[in-house]
């Protein structure tokens, strides 16, 4: 998981949650049948994230995926 401006984002599974620091709130969820998803990172707007053979991005405000890129193995 990450910490960043008061929001704790973490993967589990195909899901990437977006939960408020104080309250423990789901603000917003993300999920990607193609693959479990690992290691979010904060990138200016977005949530990256790393699956098998991919790489996502999602909106941090809304969770929206923004891009999504295969990764050749």
């Amino acid at each position: 998981p990450i910490i960043h401006n008061e929001k704790i984002y973490n993967t589990i599974g195909n899901d990437l949650y977006c939960l408020d620091l104080k309250k423990g709130s789901t603000l917003w969820k993300a999920t990607d049948a193609r693959t479990h998803l690992f290691n979010p990172k904060i990138f200016q707007d977005f949530v990256l994230v790393s699956g098998h053979g991919i790489i996502n991005a999602y909106d941090i405000a809304s969770g929206q995926i923004v891009s999504s890129t295969e990764v050749p193995s």
